[in-house]
């Protein structure tokens, strides 16, 4: 039987000290971009255009893949947050706050090279998988096995095994390719987590 994962910040943080900066960044990123479908749903039903979040997660694609910083990061950051839907009861604006909150910080991430802004975006893309998983199973929050329950649910432990798999891979790349392959296994990455939000529908 397949052991249940369960978020544990510090051991993340750990991991991600051991990679350098832009690998730490694209797991940021992949995390975000998992959650970018959400955002896409939010947009459409507030009759907005989706697409100024997809395209700064773009721009900060496009720097890891091509190994360069952007001179308007700082700004780019400032830009997401712009973009954080007010706060209301709706499960789609609590999803695409998710999206933009983990965006904004692979960004800062990318800005500072901090482990834990990076750690943060994993941190969103869990709660936003853990409230899809309470939402679509209605689990009575009250009950005493609650807790356990959404934890296991295979929406959250997917989302766990993602961010496992992901700093695996990166760690491995670290540890074993140079530079410039590493911009392989970032567009890899990259091709792989928008493959999968794609595969997930965020309305119930």
């Amino acid at each position: 039987m397949v052991p249940y994962l369960s978020y544990n910040e510090a051991e993340i943080m750990e991991r991600l000290e051991r990679l350098p900066a832009d690998l730490r960044v694209s797991f940021a990123a992949a995390c975000a971009q998992r959650l970018l479908p959400a955002y896409a749903e939010y947009s459409k039903e507030i009759g907005d255009p989706p697409n100024g979040l997809n395209e700064l997660a773009g721009h900060l694609w496009e720097g890891l893949e091509q190994g360069h910083h952007s001179l308007n990061e700082g700004q780019e950051a400032d830009a997401c947050m712009s973009l954080m839907p007010d706060d209301a009861d709706d499960e789609l604006h609590i999803y695409a706050q998710d999206a933009v909150a983990a965006l904004t910080y692979a960004f800062r991430a990318r800005i500072s090279g901090d482990s834990q802004e990076a750690a943060w975006a994993a941190r969103r893309a869990y709660e936003a998988f853990d409230q899809f998983a309470i939402k679509r199973t209605q689990i009575d929050l009250a009950d005493a096995m609650a807790e356990q329950t959404i934890l296991t649910n295979p929406i959250v432990q997917d989302e766990l095994r993602r961010q496992n798999r992901d700093l695996d891979d990166l760690l491995l790349a670290a540890a074993s390719v140079a530079q410039e392959e590493r911009l392989l296994v970032v567009r890899a990455l990259r091709s792989r987590a928008a493959s999968e939000g794609a595969q997930i529908s965020w309305r119930s």
